[in-house]
């Protein structure tokens, strides 16, 4: 009796109008009560065990309901939606939101009781460190959803991979009249490579491609590597890294008094979809794991200022879809009507020596919500401002005339400031349990800032058709669903064109 007494006490804490149903109070108890001898209600043990942490969880996960009220309207989403979103985490893991929690309610009887689940592995990238005051002990309902979503029939997503694209490239026909036309090969299925044409004067050049391509939008150079574009690992513009795997195109200019115009688009479709990959046919038609498309625009204006330094100034409009910054939610989560960035990135090249040079490129940006009447979840009103920026120090010929050691200093995209905002029906008086709008908003701007640390040493051979390489690199206070941690990693590289 004394134990039954303090677990009702607990169910009229986090639910004081229960006090005045006494039989959904009872009923509560009863069922969530684990089952000892024969089965069902018995003479010896009754009802059975009394659980305490069930009787503090949904009766059923599968009559739960999300309340929403989107474009005027108000939507109940159910559980199945819940279950699409607690097994499709996304696809990067950028965000470090504190306080995130989906709100569900369980009709009972003629009241109903309110849960809410933290979404440290159901958004995608979100780690949060909270208190007992701000969980109100519900961190067990995160475990059991994740053990009822896996239980359901849902669809597996695909692993998708990026790709690195390499240094090599090679002349397939040279022209005798002031223009080459070259191939720049990538790495693998992914990144099928470039084609440059090119005025030897240096008046024109042209890049078209499929795949990785985000390495040759600026005409300053410096950075190379598909990784240092890429947000999760490198700091050159990661706008345009997360718009690369689809098809790119650049143009660029020379313009009077030593300066350079360079523009062009990227695109990719990161399709979640589960394909046959004899008959092409897709296994699940499921709107949760459909596309997830980015897009963006490129200018840039270099000024080589002497033989040693030049600097460019870049701009990059980034549009995606269904996602904010790389980070996509599923199920309820789905960011409908994605969201724009704008992005200023300022590079520098300075020479010191024939074999030594620097390279420095920084980025600042600020990403707005759209269609923000269509989705519970989206990027709350001021906005998000983020920066990235990387440092590379390069030093060529270092043993023989085709080997590089290059240095990097990387912060890859850090949100400075900002917040998401989700929507969702509420109970609003804890006493009467009133129900109501509600507006809460993810701080994004917590945690570590990461820095990666990186060397290395590349060389080719045999005119350049075979390249071998090695790095190592030191990761510190990267992020992922885990939270917050430290990682070091060496590799090799061998590549053989033909």
């Amino acid at each position: 009796a004394p134990l039954v007494t303090g677990a009702i006490s607990l169910l009229h804490d986090r639910w004081p109008w229960l006090q005045d149903h006494a039989d959904v109070t009872t009923q509560i108890i009863l069922e969530t009560a684990q089952e000892l001898g024969d089965p069902g209600v018995d003479e010896v043990y009754g009802h059975g065990l009394l659980d305490v942490q069930a009787s503090q969880s949904p009766l059923d996960w599968g009559s739960l309901e999300v309340w929403l009220n989107v474009g005027g309207g108000s939507t109940n989403l159910t559980t199945t939606q819940l279950a699409a979103a607690a097994v499709d985490q996304g696809t990067l893991n950028l965000w470090e939101a504190q306080g995130a929690n989906i709100y569900a309610f369980e009709s009972i009887g003629n009241t109903h009781r309110d849960f809410y689940v933290p979404l440290s592995s159901l958004l995608d990238g979100q780690s949060m460190t909270v208190n007992s005051n701000t969980e109100r002990f519900q961190r067990h309902t995160e475990q059991r959803l994740l053990d009822w979503a896996s239980s359901q029939p849902a669809p597996v997503p695909t692993t998708t991979t990026s790709s690195i694209a390499g240094d090599d490239k090679f002349s397939l026909v040279s022209g005798g009249k002031g223009w080459t036309l070259s191939f720049s090969p990538g790495d693998n299925v992914n990144s099928w490579g470039a084609m440059h044409f090119e005025a030897t004067n240096g008046s024109l050049s042209v890049v078209s491609g499929q795949g990785g391509g985000a390495q040759y939008f600026s005409a300053l150079g410096g950075f190379d590597q598909l990784k240092d574009y890429d947000p999760n690992f490198g700091g050159a513009n990661p706008m345009l890294g997360l718009a690369t795997g689809g098809s790119f195109n650049r143009v660029s200019l020379a313009m009077p008094r030593a300066m350079r115009l360079s523009f062009g688009a990227t695109n990719t479709s990161n399709d979640q979809r589960v394909q046959d990959v004899f008959t092409g046919e897709y296994l699940v038609e499921d709107s949760v794991l459909g596309s997830r498309d980015a897009s963006a625009v490129f200018a840039e204006l270099a000024f080589y200022n002497t033989d040693k330094l030049n600097l460019g100034f870049g701009y990059t409009h980034l549009h995606e879809d269904d996602g904010v910054l790389g980070a996509q939610g599923a199920g309820l989560l789905t960011m409908d009507g994605g969201s724009r960035t704008d992005s200023l990135t300022l590079r520098a090249n300075y020479r010191l020596t024939s074999r030594l040079s620097l390279s420095a490129s920084m980025t600042g940006a600020t990403t707005r919500g759209t269609g923000l009447e269509n989705s519970p979840l989206t990027v709350a009103e001021e906005g998000l401002r983020a920066t990235a920026f990387q440092l590379n120090a390069t030093y060529r010929t270092l043993f023989k005339d085709t080997d590089r050691l290059t240095l990097s200093l990387a912060q890859p995209l850090h949100i400075e400031d900002g917040s998401l905002a989700f929507t969702s029906i509420q109970v609003i008086d804890r006493e009467t349990g009133e129900i109501g709008e509600v507006t809460e908003n993810w701080d994004l701007a917590t945690g570590g800032r990461h820095f990666a640390y990186e060397a290395e040493y590349a060389m080719s051979f045999n005119e350049g058709m075979m390249s071998i390489g090695a790095f190592t690199r030191y990761d510190q206070d990267d992020v992922d669903v885990q939270g917050t941690y430290d990682a070091f990693s060496v590799g090799t590289r061998f590549s053989m064109t033909y």
